[in-house]
């Protein structure tokens, strides 16, 4: 059985170490709580960069065919100048061979009348007819590869800026990685708890055999504790008073 001492000093050293012990597990609870906290704001952080970045894609591809159509307009657009070129081209074509008609004609008439003259002037009315014709249809044929060219060159051309729009949101934006988990703290072992314990044990054991009474090997003497005690004691064996002077004897 401890002493009174030594058992308070182990109940001291119990107690500092079962605070001390609470004391890092409540830290370990509150950093892994801090370090969750972080983790859960870095991953909304990340979905609302991808819903941005999703949002900023999908804008970039409404823009994109806006100008793509755009480029596709001005294509069109310039094709129907060429057209209207041609038509022009043709017309005008038209108008010399139907002038080309009438002075042939008219050379016909004049040919109708007698006279050398007139059979040769007949004659070469036709021949004139035929030659401004090659020459109008071999105008009218460069000018309609003149501007198939044109038409090829500017498709090409129109081809070549959508691609590039086209390019530029072909990949949809790839999220990364999500934020890796954070490497929560051990909280602190209850076996060293108990090995603290067992220590304070131990060393108030020790503290307790250390202070403890000793045995001198002396022994009490009864004879003179019970002469004593018929002196001290108020009446004598015999059950009479005993004077004060033979108290004071018997102490003597």
């Amino acid at each position: 059985m401890c002493d009174p001492v030594s058992a308070g000093m182990f109940a001291v050293q119990a107690a500092g170490q079962v605070g001390a012990h609470r004391t890092k597990q409540h830290g370990a609870l509150a950093r892994n709580r801090q370090r969750l906290k972080q983790f859960d704001y870095e991953n909304q952080n990340y979905i609302n960069e991808v819903k941005l970045d999703n949002a900023q894609y999908n804008n970039d591809v409404l823009a994109s065919e806006v100008e793509q159509e755009g480029v596709f307009k001005a294509m069109m657009e310039q094709w129907k100048q060429l057209d209207q070129e041609l038509d022009t081209a043709f017309a005008k074509s038209a108008f010399k061979q139907q002038d080309a008609i009438v002075k042939m004609y008219e050379n016909e008439y004049a040919g109708t009348q007698t006279g050398a003259t007139a059979a040769r002037r007949a004659g070469k009315s036709a021949k004139t007819k035929g030659f401004e014709i090659a020459k109008e249809l071999n105008g009218l044929l460069l000018k309609q590869e003149t501007a198939d060219l044109k038409f090829e060159g500017k498709k090409i051309d129109s081809m070549s800026k959508i691609d590039k729009l086209y390019e530029k949101v072909r990949f949809p934006p790839v999220p990364g990685f999500t934020p890796p988990a954070p490497e929560l703290e051990g909280m602190p072992s209850n076996a060293s708890l108990m090995l603290d314990l067992a220590g304070s044990a131990l060393t108030s054991y020790g503290f307790h055999k250390i202070t403890a009474a000793k045995d001198t090997g002396m022994e009490l003497d009864t004879s003179d504790i019970s002469s004593a005690n018929r002196y001290i004691n108020p009446q004598n064996f015999d059950g009479s008073d005993i004077t004060r002077s033979t108290y004071v004897q018997g102490l003597n």
